[in-house]
């Protein structure tokens, strides 16, 4: 007859024992990367529809623009973050600050940020971005987008005079400028 082999209760205890170790050092690794990553899904989200409505307003041949929204259908003009959300919508009477109104096409909604971020305009654009038939912007600044971090893992969207978006990593403050 052949001898059976298993673990011991020791064996298993101490498989056990290092295996808890191994995931009480992973899961603070693991939740800077979900945290870096909704970061990172913020902000192309964000720079995706500038270049968007930029695309939009040569191609149509109209002035477009990106406007804070809660609800997908209305602009939002108040001194609040953009933390719930915009939309790109073509703005066929070039109003500013831009809304949407009654035979405007709203092209494409954007939900809100991720819960612990924040994106903060600068003060000089607070409700609308609007791109003319050539390309350019409104206005120019620089948009930040931080979560519970802080500046270490700050994101800068800067606007240019052209309208066109950048990005600038890390080592920011988190307050708009």
């Amino acid at each position: 007859m052949k001898k059976q082999r298993a673990f011991t209760l020791v064996e298993l205890m101490v498989t056990l024992a290092v295996f808890g170790i191994l995931a009480v050092a992973a899961i603070p690794a693991y939740n800077g990367y979900v945290r870096s990553n909704r970061l990172i899904t913020d902000t192309n989200a964000f720079v995706g529809a500038l270049n968007f409505a930029r695309s939009e307003a040569i191609k149509r041949n109209a002035p477009v623009s990106v406007c804070k929204s809660s609800d997908g259908a209305t602009c939002l003009n108040n001194n609040s973050n953009w933390n719930t959300g915009w939309l790109v919508f073509v703005n066929n009477d070039n109003d500013s600050p831009a809304q949407v109104d009654a035979g405007e096409e709203i092209v494409r909604v954007y939900g809100p940020v991720g819960a612990d971020d924040t994106l903060a305009p600068p003060s000089t654009l607070l409700s609308s971005i609007t791109y003319t038939v050539n390309g350019f912007s409104n206005a120019q600044g620089q948009f930040i987008l931080c979560d519970s971090t802080g500046a270490s893992s700050a994101r800068a969207i800067t606007i240019s005079r052209t309208g066109r978006p950048s990005l600038t990593t890390g080592g920011g403050t988190c307050t708009p400028s």
